[in-house]
């Protein structure tokens, strides 16, 4: 757990330090970096969170993927709704309560 604890703790996964005002070239970049470090944390999490974190990391992926092919504000706000869903909302949701509870420091 200490390994996935200062994995997910990490700011490079963090999506709330985007700036407001970043162009969607630099949120590419930007989300080309988190999803690296979502699926290298994927290997590090616990069973408890393991799908969470999956689900997250391909997301991520997918997002980073899009916005890479398509910089444009359209596409920005296609993938934003498309990722948009209950699903992943509790999938981050379970997340943050894991390490809330089991990553204390």
């Amino acid at each position: 757990i200490a390994a996935f604890c200062a994995a997910a703790t990490d700011e490079s996964i963090n999506a709330k330090n985007l700036a407001d005002n970043a162009q969607v070239e630099e949120v590419a970049k930007q989300m080309s970096s988190r999803a690296d470090a979502l699926n290298a944390l994927v290997a590090k999490a616990p069973g408890a969170v393991k799908a969470d974190v999956t689900a997250i990391s391909g997301a991520a992926t997918e997002i980073a993927d899009s916005l890479t092919a398509d910089p444009t504000l359209a596409n920005f706000n296609d993938v934003v709704a498309k990722f948009n869903t209950p699903e992943i909302e509790a999938a981050s949701k379970n997340i943050d309560d894991f390490v809330a509870k089991n990553c204390k420091g």
